[in-house]
């Protein structure tokens, strides 16, 4: 009798041990299928990450930028220059032509200009600042909210299109020429 309750004793833990070993195969594999799938949405997020940010560079963005559209009081031109080294100069004419000058922050799917110097019709350069916000749309064009005219409803946005993908001298002065090259009227006030 003292020997089947030895034996009855001996299965017990021998069963328990099984089950104990069966429970720690279990959470080990489970650890190893969460550890992997962490491991692949990290490596796909810092995948995609690095493709925005590879195609949202200051070199992928250089370039000339244009849009143009009739509008009831005439035609409207756009013309965004982007320079690698981060400064830009964005020509806009709908009634009388203005130069914006200044440097360029990518941020996002943004890109914030702003602005040193304004040029219109005089032949100077007036000390402005002022940050802008485009857009920069999944289909490489940019997007401006901020110069619509106003006498035109029809006018929704500015969609401007990339027409150039370097910035040479033969596209004109670049952005330190033409603060080099005009007189500075420093009236801005802080």
């Amino acid at each position: 009798m003292g020997f089947f309750i030895y034996k009855l004793n001996d299965d017990k833990i021998a069963s328990t041990d099984q089950l104990s070993e069966l429970k720690n195969k279990i959470s080990q594999l489970e650890n190893n299928k969460l550890k992997t799938y962490e491991e692949s949405t990290t490596s796909q997020t810092t995948s995609k990450e690095s493709n925005i940010q590879k195609s949202l560079s200051y070199s992928n963005l250089q370039g000339i930028y244009e849009y143009s559209q009739s509008t009831s009081s005439g035609n409207a031109s756009y013309s965004l220059t982007l320079y690698e080294n981060g400064t830009f100069q964005y020509l806009i004419a709908f009634e009388e032509p203005t130069t914006l000058i200044g440097n360029y922050i990518i941020e996002n799917d943004e890109i914030l200009l702003n602005e040193w110097f304004v040029m219109g019709g005089s032949t100077g350069l007036s000390a402005v600042s002022q940050t802008l916000k485009i857009k920069i749309n999944s289909d490489e064009t940019i997007t401006d909210t901020n110069h619509l005219s106003e006498d035109d409803k029809n006018f929704g946005k500015i969609n401007l299109v990339k027409s150039q993908n370097k910035t040479t001298s033969s596209n004109g002065p670049s952005v330190n020429d033409l603060i080099k090259s005009k007189p500075l009227f420093n009236d801005y006030n802080s």
